[in-house]
């Protein structure tokens, strides 16, 4: 799953263990290079994510930074 929200508070998360390894929260000028470099540090992302972030994950972090996020609801689309 990705989590984008500006919480005004501290979220805490409850997650499966079974399904969830390690949770990170990042500022949006830190998750770019951790991307980048995670081979070079030996962190492991998985190849969804990978795709997720270089083509949608900062245009959907700038919309909700303009409060535009409506202009990216996209019902009918299945991005594969």
């Amino acid at each position: 799953y990705i989590l984008i929200c500006r919480p005004g508070h501290h979220v805490r998360f409850d997650v499966n263990p079974n399904e969830v390894a390690e949770i990170r929260a990042f500022e949006r000028h830190e998750l770019r290079e951790w991307v980048n470099t995670a081979n070079e540090r030996g962190d492991l992302v998985s190849p969804w994510f990978r795709i997720i972030e270089q083509s949608l994950l900062h245009k959907w972090w700038a919309a909700m930074d303009n409060d535009t996020l409506q202009d990216c609801v996209e019902p009918d689309t299945i991005h594969r």
